[in-house]
């Protein structure tokens, strides 16, 4: 297949072809914005999900990146595109280089905003860091029991943090216990992701 990159409103959709003939007009489809948010235009958290793709193979400084398999990370694959196998070391995608004097380096993979900023749905895919409820409680890290025993200890999204998350994907938007002994939760509302509003990641 061959790749094409449209810009529109700000946004580099990738294009490909999907049909070609000698008579016809050649027609565009966008791919999947929610697979494309994911796996091509950005990376959430540390990058550690992020899926290689041939958009970002090149460093911040503009060094090519070496093949995984040529490197101590080769559960990558056989490709040259950024990624995050060190999530415990590294804060980003990243490469190895072909530089002797520079390892590895940063890419310019950009941060997702949907999800963080904003969104979507009812919640279940936030990861932002709110931690404060809308009504103005403090949020109970989700790691503890005090003052609100719960089974929320582990899930989606969930760990050793106070932020707001929807883990069961079962209210009508993020929540948290709270660290008040009198409000055992309560929603925390991030606002919703719209496209006229919340670009898809931060150039």
């Amino acid at each position: 297949k061959q790749w094409y990159q449209r810009r529109v409103r700000g946004i580099t959709y990738p294009l490909r072809i999907n049909e070609i003939s000698a008579n016809s007009m050649v027609n565009f489809a966008p791919l999947s914005l929610e697979s494309d948010i994911d796996d091509s235009f950005c990376y959430e958290n540390r990058g550690a999900e992020y899926r290689p793709t041939r958009y970002y193979n090149t460093t911040v400084s503009g060094r090519g990146c070496k093949n995984w398999l040529e490197t101590q990370h080769p559960e990558v694959g056989d490709n040259t595109y950024c990624a995050n196998p060190d999530e415990n070391n590294k804060v980003e995608p990243w490469c190895y280089t072909h530089d002797p004097e520079k390892e590895w380096e940063y890419c310019t993979v950009p941060k997702c905003v949907w999800d963080y900023d904003c969104y979507t749905g009812i919640g279940f895919e936030y990861r932002g860091t709110l931690s404060r409820t809308e009504q103005g409680y403090h949020c109970q890290m989700w790691s503890s029991d005090y003052p609100h025993p719960h089974g929320w200890h582990t899930g989606p999204g969930l760990g050793r943090h106070n932020y707001g998350r929807n883990p069961g994907n079962n209210e009508k938007a993020p929540w948290c216990f709270t660290t008040n002994l009198f409000k055992r939760w309560d929603y925390v509302v991030p606002p919703k992701c719209k496209r006229g509003v919340h670009p898809f990641y931060r150039d």
